[in-house]
Formats: C-alpha cells, sequence, structure tokens
C-alpha cells in the first residue's frame, strides 16, 4: 500500500498550508492510516480529499464562528465544497481541541488552498486574537461509508490490524452498520490518512448520531455481538485510541 507523507521545514500556522510543504509518496508504511473526523460524505462517486486542522483555543464558541463566517468563504471561493468547526469533548489530551475540517475533490486545490491562507491577513488577525496553538493537519481520503453519517456527535475508534484482510473489512463495515442503526445511529464513515500523525497505522472508525448516550449503547452493542469479535479476532485488531466530536 502506498502511503503519503507530509513534510515541511516550517512551522504550520493555524489554517495555512506553507509553501515548503511538499506531498511525499513513500511504500515504506504498508499499514492503512484512517481518521473519521467529519459529517462529509463521498457525493456522485468522486474521491473526496478532507483536511483536518488541529488548534487549541481559550474561546471555542469564537473559534467555531471565525471558521463559519472568515475561513469557510475563503476555502469555498478556493474550491472545497464544505467547511465545518468540530469541537473534541472527550479524548484523553486532545479533548478541548478545535479542528476546522474541509471538504475537497483535488488534492492540489487544497494544497493550494491552504498555503494562500497562510499568509492572508484575516486568518492572520484570527489567529492572533484567538492566541491559537496550532498542533497537527491531518489528510484523508474516503475509505467509504453506510447509512447516513450525520449528526451532532461523532465517536471515532481508531485499530490497529495485526492482520488486515479487505473482505473482512467489508463484512464489518455491514455489521456495524446494523447494529449502529439498531441503536439509533445514523451511519459509519471510514477514511485513509495521508498525513502525518502519531497514530501511524491505524484505521479507524466514526459512528454518527443526534445523541450520546446513542453512541455509547452502540459501542456497548459492537463490542457484545459474536460476529464483530470474530472479525475483530481474525483480523488481529485492537481499538487503541477513541474520541467524542460535537459539531459547532
Amino acid at each position: 500500500m502506498l502511503s503519503v507523507t507530509l513534510l515541511s521545514s516550517a512551522p504550520m500556522s493555524c489554517f495555512g498550508w506553507s509553501s515548503e510543504r511538499s506531498l511525499i509518496y513513500s511504500p515504506r508504511n504498508q499499514k492503512v492510516r484512517v481518521w473519521a473526523q467529519t459529517q462529509i460524505i463521498l457525493e456522485g462517486g468522486k474521491m473526496a480529499f478532507i483536511t483536518a486542522t488541529e488548534v487549541r483555543v481559550a474561546d471555542a464558541a469564537a473559534f467555531a464562528e471565525g471558521v463559519r463566517t472568515i475561513v469557510r468563504p475563503k476555502l469555498m471561493e478556493r474550491g472545497a465544497s464544505l467547511v465545518i468547526p468540530q469541537l473534541v469533548i472527550a479524548g484523553g489530551t486532545k479533548t478541548g481541541v478545535m479542528r476546522a475540517i474541509s471538504r475537497w475533490e483535488s488534492l492540489d486545490a487544497a494544497g493550494l488552498a491552504l498555503s494562500e491562507l497562510a499568509s492572508d491577513a484575516d486568518i492572520r488577525a484570527m489567529a492572533q486574537s484567538l492566541n491559537a496553538e496550532p498542533l497537527m493537519r491531518n489528510i484523508a481520503h474516503d475509505m467509504g461509508h453506510t447509512g447516513n453519517p450525520r449528526g451532532q456527535y461523532s465517536a471515532t475508534v481508531g485499530v490497529n490490524f495485526g492482520n488486515f484482510d479487505q473482505a473482512k473489512f467489508d463484512q464489518a463495515k455491514v455489521r456495524n452498520q446494523q447494529i449502529a442503526e439498531e441503536n439509533g445511529c445514523s451511519g459509519v464513515m471510514y477514511l485513509r490518512s495521508l498525513g502525518i500523525d502519531p497514530a501511524e497505522g491505524q484505521i479507524a472508525m466514526g459512528t454518527f448520531a443526534d445523541s450520546l448516550d446513542q453512541l455509547q449503547a452502540m459501542r456497548d452493542a459492537l463490542y457484545a455481538d459474536d460476529e464483530v469479535l470474530s472479525l475483530l479476532a481474525a483480523t488481529e485488531a485492537q481499538a487503541v485510541t477513541r474520541t467524542i466530536e460535537r459539531y459547532v
């Protein structure tokens, strides 16, 4: 499997992508890395790419408003089809982190837009006024989704596979959706990461719902299901991270 790594010799701005950044394709990592961080879905059979920029700010509401009123129009006029703010409400050291997430049909367009935003006066002023601390950026493409992954909340589980098998993965996606619907969740989304992140070698699934109780019920049912447990054992799957997000 071909991995894509983002390297830079310059620090990342709050939303911009430094011009020194480049896409380096490398076959070294044979594991799949995935993040499911948003309710953006694949439309019309086209491949979608998603960027997620993480920052830490004291005023989450002000950041979310800035994404909606300042960041969104600038990215959408450059080709993004959707731009949304997201708050991590539970996730260890990531708790309280804000994300600015955007959807693209072209990596070139995403890279150019984020590079241009690095020097945008409005973006710089917004970041400075919020005293925003940039943490990381990830880029991913859609591995597919089931149901209609939308909702006020999402729960993202990162999994390491010792024996990844595509057929069993596809089987698990079907069963995951059945369990999601049985517990009031709308859908499940899977993304393959193309960027650098400490979660090297992970696949993650994001389950969406309008209720935290529904997400917890789905999780409890998932790990009590014989078919799911059998698939996890066969693929040597181990859940290593879990975050819960709210769309603000």
